[in-house]
C-alpha cells in the first residue's frame, strides 16, 4: 500500500555572508611591509528545498521518480511555507491522492519538523471512513516507525497513545499502523492490541475481546497486525488476512504463545 522509502529531510534560514574586510598588520620590523589579511569566501548555503513544479497533477510514474529523486539527494532545509502547505493537504479529507502524495513528500524529506507535523497531523484523531481516505495517514504513521527523530519528537509514548485503549485513533488501519511503528521504535505496549486485533471476526475473537470493531474490512488491518507481531518476533508471519476462519484462529494463537515464550525468556 506505501512504498518504502528511506526518506531524506529539511531545516530553515539563509545566513548572509559577511562582507570580509582588510586587516591591516603593523609593522613589527623596520622595512616590514603592510598586508592585508583576506578570508577565503564561504560557500552559499543552497536554497530551501520546495516541492518541484507539478508533484500535484505529474502521473504517478512522474511523482515516484520525484520522491526517488528527493530520497537520493542530500538533506535541504525546508521552505516554511512549502512544509505548511504539504502538512495541510496531507490532512484533506477528501482529495485523498493529493494527501497521499504531500504525505510521502513530508516523510520522504527526513526532518525533525516534517515529522512533527506527520505526528500532529495523526493526533488530530480525525476519522477516515472511506478506504482510500486513510492512505495518507498510514504513511504518516508508517514514518515515524522509521523517523531517526523520535527521542526529539517523545514519539514512543504519542504512538502508544495513538494505538492503545482510551483515545485511539478511530481509524483501525491508522491504528494498526501506530502500534507496528511503536513495536519499530522498541515499545512493546502494543503487543497486546495486536494480538486482539488478529482474533477480530472470530468465533474466538468474540468469546475473549467481544465485539469491540466492525470486522468486515479488517483484512489489511488484521494481515498488517500479523507482519509486526512476526517482524518482532524475527519470524515469518503465519498469518494470512485472507485465510478462513479456523486458520486464521490457529495462526493468532500460534503468534499469542510465541509472544508470551520471548515474555518469559525475558523476565
Amino acid at each position: 500500500m506505501v512504498p518504502s522509502l528511506r526518506l531524506a529531510s529539511l531545516l530553515l534560514s539563509l545566513l548572509p555572508l559577511a562582507a570580509c574586510h582588510p586587516t591591516w598588520v603593523q609593522p613589527t620590523e623596520s622595512g616590514a611591509q603592510l598586508g592585508a589579511a583576506t578570508q577565503a569566501p564561504q560557500p552559499e548555503p543552497p536554497a530551501p528545498w520546495t516541492p518541484p513544479p507539478g508533484w500535484r497533477t505529474s502521473d504517478r510514474p512522474h511523482f515516484e521518480a520525484t520522491l526517488a529523486a528527493l530520497d537520493a539527494t542530500a538533506p535541504r532545509t525546508p521552505d516554511p511555507a512549502a512544509l505548511e502547505l504539504l502538512t495541510e493537504l496531507a490532512g484533506d479529507p477528501v482529495r485523498n491522492e493529493l494527501a497521499l502524495r504531500a504525505a510521502l513528500l513530508l516523510a520522504t524529506l527526513d526532518h525533525p519538523r516534517a515529522d512533527a507535523a506527520l505526528a500532529e497531523l495523526l493526533e488530530a484523531r480525525e476519522p477516515r471512513p472511506s478506504r482510500p481516505a486513510d492512505a495518507a495517514l498510514c504513511v504518516a504513521a508508517a514514518r515515524l516507525g522509521l523517523s531517526p527523530f523520535a527521542a526529539e519528537l517523545d514519539l514512543v509514548p504519542r504512538l502508544e497513545a495513538l494505538c492503545q485503549d482510551g483515545a485511539p485513533h478511530p481509524d483501525l488501519e491508522v491504528r494498526v499502523e501506530c502500534a507496528r511503528s511503536a513495536l519499530i521504535q522498541g515499545s512493546t505496549a502494543p503487543v497486546d492490541f495486536l494480538l486482539r486485533v488478529l482474533r477480530l471476526g472470530t468465533p474466538l475473537g468474540l468469546e475473549r475481546d467481544g465485539a469491540w470493531r466492525d470486522a468486515t474490512t479488517t483484512t489489511w488491518s488484521r494481515h498488517r497486525a500479523g507482519e509486526a507481531l512476526a517482524d518482532l518476533l524475527g519470524i515469518r508471519t503465519p498469518y494470512n488476512g485472507d485465510a478462513s476462519l479456523a486458520a486464521r484462529e490457529v495462526a493468532a494463537l500460534e503468534l499469542e504463545r510465541l509472544v508470551h515464550e520471548s515474555r518469559a525468556k525475558s523476565e
